[in-house]
């Protein structure tokens, strides 16, 4: 992306999270027996579990066998489905971590950092492959999940169609993620102004610094075009995903909710 994209990333790092109204009306107060019933909180493959070094080995095999030109439902076909909360392990957003990597855990982004360590997001010979397995990713909750994940996945934003791809696809699975919030690395974890102070609990997957959504809302060519860079951190850094989409009357553009909120509408 170039220098302007990429600027607006640093909210991601310092976001400012205060209380949400609009946020509760999508899911917000779980209730213990959702986060108990991992009947609800969908499977992620088998190779993205283990330790570090054991996803590492396993999803390097995904790896070369997507850049043959395998997709990656096919692929994934021959794993086993892990259901989230039926094993030890959080869902990590980002790393490696010396610190956790070597625990048994869903490490998420290790697809993507190993697909960007073989140089496919910037070699022209797999851009049909990225481009299929970027639509791939898009259909389930546990895909969406990998694509949202730390600093491997920014090359899949470069074009506004996959943007509001994206977009589109976080509505329409914002159930999945509230449902499986408890499970998220380092949440709830402190948050930070744009001055580095201290402020407020994350408590939510969508406000977490190493979650993509803001950043690729943020980048929306519309949103690029009205505001500057400053005006626009702060702003992502003050208010709530959903919020933004509301108050930026996004909807119609990315796909929405009718009007009580509880149906998708996908975008014309």
């Amino acid at each position: 992306m170039d220098g302007n994209r990429n600027s607006v990333a640093l909210v991601r790092y310092r976001g400012i999270l205060e209380s949400s109204g609009n946020l509760a009306k999508f899911g917000n107060n779980l209730n213990g027996d959702q986060m108990e019933d991992s009947n609800k909180l969908g499977s992620i493959p088998s190779f993205l579990h283990g330790t570090f070094a054991d996803v590492k080995r396993e999803t390097g095999k995904v790896v070369r066998r997507l850049k043959k030109g395998e997709r990656i439902h096919e692929i994934v076909a021959g794993h086993s489905l892990v259901p989230i909360g039926s094993v030890p392990g959080k869902l990590v957003l980002d790393g490696p971590n010396p610190l956790i990597g070597g625990e048994p855990h869903f490490h998420l982004f290790a697809l993507p950092r190993l697909m960007m360590l073989a140089d496919m997001p910037y070699e022209a010979k797999y851009a049909d492959v990225m481009q299929a397995f970027f639509e791939d990713m898009m259909q389930q909750f546990w895909s969406h999940l990998v694509l949202s994940t730390g600093q491997s996945v920014y090359d899949h934003y470069r074009t506004e169609a996959n943007r509001v791809r994206y977009l589109q696809s976080l509505l329409r699975f914002r159930h999945d993620y509230l449902t499986a919030n408890g499970y998220f690395d380092r949440l709830p974890m402190m948050g930070w102004n744009l001055q580095g102070e201290m402020t407020v609990n994350i408590t939510t997957i969508f406000d977490h610094p190493s979650f993509i959504g803001k950043y690729v809302l943020g980048n929306l060519d519309r949103i690029q075009a009205s505001f500057s860079r400053d005006e626009l951190n702060r702003i992502l850094a003050g208010t709530h995903l959903f919020d933004l989409i509301s108050q930026w009357d996004l909807a119609p553009y990315i796909g929405g909710f009718d009007s009580d909120g509880s149906a998708f509408i996908s975008r014309s």
